[in-house]
C-alpha cells in the first residue's frame, strides 16, 4: 500500500486561472517559475508563505 501523505511526499496543487500573470501578482508568495507559454496553456509555479508549491494555469485559447 502506498501512502501518499507521509513526510516529503510529494503533492502537487493546480489552480485554473482566467490570467495565470494576475494571480501570480495577486498571490504573493515566491515565483518558483515566472508565467510563461507552452503547448498546454500560460502557467506559473508559485510557493505559498509556508513553502507549498503550486502551479496556476490558463487553458489554451
Amino acid at each position: 500500500m502506498t501512502i501518499y501523505n507521509e513526510p516529503g511526499a510529494l503533492v502537487w496543487n493546480d489552480a485554473a486561472v482566467d490570467d495565470p500573470d494576475a494571480a501570480q501578482a495577486k498571490a504573493g508568495g515566491k515565483i518558483t517559475m515566472a508565467p510563461q507559454d507552452t503547448e498546454f496553456g500560460r502557467f506559473a509555479v508559485l510557493e505559498d508563505p509556508w513553502g507549498a508549491a503550486f502551479s496556476v494555469m490558463q487553458d489554451p485559447a
